[in-house]
């Protein structure tokens, strides 16, 4: 029987493998090289005859596991592969695959030619290593970095405040610790993150040390909270709405993030500062 008919099988049975296609398609080309060095052997006709025919009998069980988890699965493995694969069937083949596809999605995570809509629907698969190849592919979109540093900015913008009020009453100490251990954890998931998912583990380590440095900043300072200081923190939450709502926009209305960007920030500002007390807490802040 030749290779190639052993993996053009089409039949779908009706309960599909619990396993991955990663693992399957291993073990069939495991399979397959066995296969190939039974053909140089010195063994007696009747035996080599017998250990072929279990073999193929292998080979074909993992060809219709493949076929369970995804209809004409090597066909589709083809197609990625082929040179003339368009972002377009590369994006229909990642939407119609289901998620135990390990292997075709791997493929179409690392391919050239993957378009950032794909890369974000891939982005969120189980596979660490389809994320990995998402975080480092030239075609991911931009904006993703962008939507987690828009949560930093809002608790880097209450770290501020509150730095700038702790200065005022003068306790910068309490302020130091909750920057020291906003550093530390930033520090520790960007060692842990950075060299899997690039730019993206970046920003959540980021917004992580952000969150620990507001949150320890105001349990340390919470006895010292007033009006004026709750104003200040509404403006920083306001910033952090306004970057959030831009890439918002430019997601769903096709404009570029950062022509977003320059025209909804200065939009919301606008608008605060027609509000009286959030007007004099902006004149504070940039005094």
């Amino acid at each position: 029987m030749r290779r190639s008919d052993l993996v053009q099988h089409k039949e779908k049975e009706k309960d599909a493998g619990s396993r991955t296609s990663q693992i399957v398609f291993g073990e069939r080309q495991h399979l397959l090289r066995v296969l190939d060095s039974l053909e140089g052997t010195d063994l007696p006709i009747a035996r080599a005859q017998q250990e072929r025919r279990s073999l193929e009998e292998l080979i074909h069980a993992r060809t219709r596991e493949l076929n369970q988890i995804n209809t004409a699965w090597d066909e589709k493995i083809g197609l990625v592969l082929s040179a003339d694969a368009k972002p377009e069937m590369l994006e229909k083949l990642a939407k119609q695959a289901p998620e135990e596809d390990f292997y075709l999605l791997r493929l179409i995570s690392e391919h050239p030619r993957s378009n950032a809509k794909t890369l974000q629907r891939l982005g969120r698969h189980p596979y660490a290593a389809i994320r990995e190849n998402v975080a480092r592919h030239p075609n991911a979109d931009a904006a993703t970095p962008l939507r987690i540093l828009s949560a930093a900015a809002l608790f880097g913008g209450i770290s501020a405040i509150l730095r700038f009020a702790a200065t005022a009453l003068h306790v910068p100490g309490k302020m130091l610790r909750a920057d020291v251990g906003g550093v530390l954890v930033a520090l520790t998931v960007h060692v842990l993150l950075i060299p899997s998912y690039g730019i993206i583990g970046a920003a959540i380590g980021k917004l992580c040390g952000d969150i620990v440095t507001s949150c320890s900043a105001l349990v340390l300072l919470r006895n010292q909270f007033t009006r004026g200081l709750f104003n200040s923190l509404g403006v920083a939450v306001a910033a952090a709405v306004g970057l959030f709502a831009a890439l918002y926009v430019a997601e769903h209305s096709g404009l570029p993030w950062l022509i977003a960007v320059a025209i909804c920030l200065p939009a919301i500002g606008s608008v605060l500062y027609f509000v009286p007390h959030v007007r004099q807490e902006l004149r504070y802040l940039t005094a």
